[in-house]
C-alpha cells in the first residue's frame, strides 16, 4: 500500500522541521515509489542527500530495505548502513567500505568500487540518524554536513554517490542540515488507508481466524488506539496482539503495555521453545504444536521470525500455521534487503 508523504526544499535554520505547523499547508501525495525513482536519476540527486523523516513506526526502516532491494543492480549499486552499528568518528568512506567488507566479506577500496559502478551509480543509504545520537550519546550535528561534502567531492572527482539519510521527526532539530536538501517526510496512516490495511489483513487471515475462532481485526474507536494505528508498524502490532483471543477489545492498552506484551509473549515462546528443544524452529503440519514463520521482506533473503501464525500483510509474509501458540515477531538486526 502506497504511503501518503509531504516534501520539503529545506532553506535553512529559519525552518523548523519539527513544527507541525509547517507541514500543515503543504500538499500531501501518494506517490512515493515514482517521486524517489525520478529523483534519485535526476542529477540533483548526487549534489545533496535526501533526508526522509517520519515518526517511530513510520517505515522508515522498511522503506529503505524495500529501497536496497528494489533499486539495486544494474540501476544503482546499493549500500546501506544501520547508522547505530557504525564508528560514527570515522568519515564518510571508511563507513562505507567497512559496511561492503561485513556484507560481502571483503575489503573493497571505495574509489575502485565507484570507478567500476560508472554505469550503475552507487546509493548509500544512511538509515536512523537518531539512533546515532542515542546509541552514543554524542550529538553528531555536523554529521548530514558531512555527507553532503563526501557527496561534493565525488561529484568533483567524476564518482557521482546518491545518499539517503533517515531520522526520526522529533530529533532532526539537532542536526546541521544543509541548504537545499530535499526532506520527505512519511505521513501516518489516515483512516482511509488504515481500513484498506485492515482489510487486506482480514481477508489474508480469513482461515486463521476460523480456525482459531477469533474475531476480524478492527482497530477499537478509542484515542489512545486509534492514535497508535496512525503508524504502520504499530498498526501491524496491535494486529498481532488482537490475533490472540481478541483481546485488543479488551484491553486498556497505550504503546508500552503493546510493546511489554509483545515481548512478554515473545520470551514465553522462546523458553517453550528450548525446553522443546528447539523442535518448535521447523514447520510442522496442520494441528502440531507451535506455529513457525519465515519472513520474506522486499524480494530479499528471509529472516526468521515467531508469532500468532497470522499473515503478515505490511512485509510480504509466508507464514506456515501450525497452533494457535502466541508471539510477537522478531525484528532482524540484520537487514534482509542488504546488497
Amino acid at each position: 500500500m502506497p504511503q501518503a508523504y509531504q516534501v520539503i526544499r529545506y532553506s535553512g535554520r529559519a525552518v523548523n522541521l519539527e513544527n507541525e505547523a509547517l507541514w500543515a499547508d503543504l500538499p500531501t501525495r501518494d506517490d512515493l515509489g515514482g517521486y524517489l525513482t525520478a529523483f534519485f536519476a535526476s542529477p540533483y540527486s548526487a549534489a545533496s542527500p535526501l533526508l526522509v523523516l517520519g515518526h517511530p513506526g513510520s517505515g522508515k526502516s522498511l522503506l529503505t530495505e524495500l529501497i536496497a532491494a528494489r533499486l539495486s543492480a544494474p540501476a544503482f549499486n546499493t549500500v546501506r548502513l544501520e547508522l547505530r552499528d557504525i564508528d560514527p568518528e570515522a568519515d564518510i568512506q571508511a563507513q562505507i567500505e567497512e559496511q561492503i567488507r561485513e556484507d560481502t566479506g571483503h575489503d573493497v577500496n571505495w574509489v575502485d568500487f565507484a570507478k567500476a559502478l560508472a554505469g550503475n551509480p552507487p546509493l548509500i543509504i544512511l538509515d536512523g540518524y537518531d539512533e546515532l545520537l542515542q546509541s552514543t550519546g554524542k550529538v553528531f550535528a555536523g554529521y548530514l554536513d558531512k555527507v553532503q561534502r563526501f557527496q561534493t567531492r565525488e561529484m568533483r572527482l567524476k564518482r557521482p554517490v546518491r545518499i539517503m539519510v533517515t531520522s526520526r521527526l522529533t530529533l532532526i532539530d539537532k542536526a546541521a542540515i544543509p541548504d537545499g536538501t530535499t526532506v520527505l517526510r512519511l505521513m501516518e496512516f489516515d483512516e482511509n488507508r488504515r481500513d484498506r490495511w485492515t482489510a487486506i489483513w482480514n481477508g489474508t487471515n480469513a482461515a486463521y481466524f476460523a480456525q482459531a475462532n477469533v474475531e476480524r481485526f478492527a482497530v477499537p474507536q478509542r484515542a489512545q488506539l486509534v492514535e497508535l494505528a496512525q503508524q504502520p508498524l504499530l498498526l501491524l502490532m496491535l494486529a498481532i496482539y488482537d490475533a490472540d483471543a481478541n483481546e485488543l477489545s479488551r484491553s486498556q492498552l497505550d504503546r508500552t503495555i503493546l510493546y511489554d506484551s509483545l515481548l512478554r509473549r515473545f520470551i514465553h515462546r522462546e523458553r517453550a521453545k528450548g525446553r522443546a528443544g528447539g523442535s518448535s524452529r521447523r514447520c510442522r503440519p496442520p494441528g502440531a504444536s507451535h506455529w513457525s514463520t519465515r519472513i520474506w521482506c522486499g524480494s530479499a533473503s528471509p529472516r526468521s521470525a515467531c508469532s500468532t501464525g497470522v499473515a503478515c500483510t505490511f512485509c510480504r509474509a509466508t507464514w506456515t500455521a501450525t497452533s494457535t501458540t502466541s508471539g510477537p515477531g522478531a525484528r532482524s538486526r540484520s537487514p534482509a534487503a542488504r546488497r
